[in-house]
């Protein structure tokens, strides 16, 4: 499958095909027309000066455009970089936070399995033929 952007190329272009053929056909039918009024032909306009003045102007509206974003991140960029910075420093403590408590939370879980074995331990001393005999013993 072809990339997105390739695609609005392809569509861009079948378009601008589309557009040219459809002027040139337009502009042979106008030619067809003027022929017959050749008294009117000093009046129409050249169209190459209209197409440059016309793509000037967009030029030129496209790069204020271009200068306002520009100085518009420049006025953010300290702001988004200080909320990045406090994210990232609120990601880093939660972390840490995080880091923590687990660490508490196994040290619970090995004194609990800690204390269970013991406790098993006692349990099977307990109920070990003799145990209670070789309890009262002194092994000094």
């Amino acid at each position: 499958m072809a990339h997105p952007q390739q695609q609005f190329a392809d569509i861009v272009q079948q378009t601008q095909r589309a557009f040219t053929k459809g002027a040139q056909s337009w502009a042979g039918g106008v030619q067809r027309f003027t022929d017959v009024l050749p008294q009117y032909a000093p009046q129409v306009p050249n169209l190459s000066q209209w197409v440059d003045g016309t793509y000037g102007y967009f030029e030129q509206a496209l790069g204020n455009q271009r200068r306002i974003t520009e100085t518009v991140a420049q006025a953010v960029t300290p702001a988004l970089t200080s909320v990045a910075r406090s994210l990232a420093d609120g990601t880093a403590q939660a972390a840490e936070g995080f880091a923590s408590g687990s660490a508490k939370f196994a040290e619970d879980v090995a004194k609990q399995a800690k204390s269970a074995a013991t406790a098993r331990e006692a349990k099977g001393a307990a109920s070990t033929p003799g145990a209670k005999a070789d309890s009262g013993r002194n092994h000094s």
